[in-house]
């Protein structure tokens, strides 16, 4: 089956099908649409926040690390932070690699199928173009994140909106040393599930003051 443009997938108005999409596709819409600019906020509360996307994060915002984990470190007691396999995954190496093309979704249905094959894994690359979408909307919320007892997500701020019937969140954090925020999970719930809602029912949102795209 075709699949989409870039061009194609930054006007897309709905959840694309995996099969109209590839990993490398989203990192071209990384590099060329997301990591040039910078999402400025400045919220009623004082916080001015730059958030920048860099090549080191996109892997983890579409899963492919995770995925690598439980492949390779599922029944190792003691983890290598250095794994040279697992840096193959992640980060700036992993970034490279996705956008040749060496890293497609049906690597990661090999190395885990259980593990990616879960709704949830992989259904949020279908919402992926939305992100420059749901960081210019006038229509975002943004809350200050609190963790929840039940999930291992943690961030310092969560935007969230809904497109085409799900609930969009980008969780972000401050950098080490730096001004910047960068973006640090990315996760969907649609609308018609219950407790959708779970991760922004227990904050109000932040007014923004001004926004801006540097």
């Amino acid at each position: 089956m075709t699949k989409l443009t870039l061009e194609q997938l930054c006007v897309f108005e709905s959840k694309t099908e995996q099969h109209q999409i590839s990993m490398a596709l989203l990192a071209e819409y990384y590099e060329k649409y997301l990591m040039p600019r910078t999402y400025r906020f400045e919220l009623d509360n004082g916080t001015i926040i730059d958030l920048k996307f860099e090549r080191k994060d996109f892997c983890h915002l579409v899963g492919i690390p995770q995925t690598a984990k439980v492949r390779y470190e599922m029944n190792v007691k003691k983890k290598n932070p250095r794994n040279i396999t697992l840096q193959m995954y992640s980060g700036v190496k992993g970034f490279k690699r996705v956008r040749k093309g060496k890293i497609e979704f049906s690597d990661l249905r090999k190395l885990h199928s259980g593990y990616y094959a879960k709704e949830e894994r992989y259904e949020k690359v279908n919402f992926f173009h939305f992100m420059d979408r749901l960081l210019t909307s006038s229509n975002v919320n943004i809350i200050k994140f609190v963790e929840l007892d039940d999930s291992k997500i943690k961030c310092e701020f969560l935007f969230h909106n809904e497109y085409d019937g799900a609930l969009l969140h980008l969780g972000i954090e401050k950098e080490e040393d730096k001004d910047n925020f960068f973006p640090k999970t990315f996760f969907r719930y649609y609308i018609d599930t219950a407790d959708y809602d779970k991760f922004i029912k227990v904050e109000l949102p932040i007014a923004i003051k001004n926004r801006s795209v540097i």
